[in-house]
């Protein structure tokens, strides 16, 4: 992003006074949202959701909002075991601001597996369905059509 090369500029050629404030801007738009899915893709959790729960959320763009949301939620599912509250962060994710078409289809794989825990079969299913439907890289069709399978055992619908 250019913002972050104008940072960069000004601390090289010394003028840090002007440089703080663009770094400021850049956390408040963007938080730290970047650096904490590379270091959570990267087995980091622990450092990675370090710097997603010191990420303030108000004034993030709307892309950012989205991963933030959406990495919280994952933390409350895989570190501290409480879907509940995995959901509500899940909820609050909106699809339509997530970059790319395979994320969106991620994303609703995973809320899928988060109702299909909570035995909330049909809206498990609908989200299965979404991610099907939305278009994803090839090497996700058999593990979509695996995970619809399950859920249509699971509660034993067409």
């Amino acid at each position: 992003m250019l913002i972050y090369s104008l940072a960069i500029y000004l601390c090289i050629k010394g003028q840090i006074q002007y440089a703080l404030p663009v770094i400021l801007m850049i956390y408040l738009f963007l938080g730290l949202v970047s650096l904490g899915h590379i270091l959570i893709s990267f087995r980091l959790q622990d450092i990675g959701f370090l710097c997603i729960n010191i990420t303030i959320p108000y004034l993030l763009l709307s892309t950012e909002r989205s991963y933030y949301l959406w990495l919280k939620a994952t933390y409350y599912s895989s570190i501290k075991n409480d879907i509940c509250k995995s959901i509500k962060y899940a909820e609050k994710v909106n699809p339509q601001d997530l970059i790319t078409l395979n994320d969106k289809s991620i994303f609703y794989s995973y809320k899928s597996s988060l109702y299909s825990i909570t035995n909330n079969g049909e809206i498990a299913i609908e989200l299965i369905k979404k991610a099907i439907e939305t278009p994803h890289k090839k090497i996700l069709d058999d593990i979509y059509g695996q995970i619809y399978n399950e859920i249509q055992e699971k509660f034993k619908t067409n």
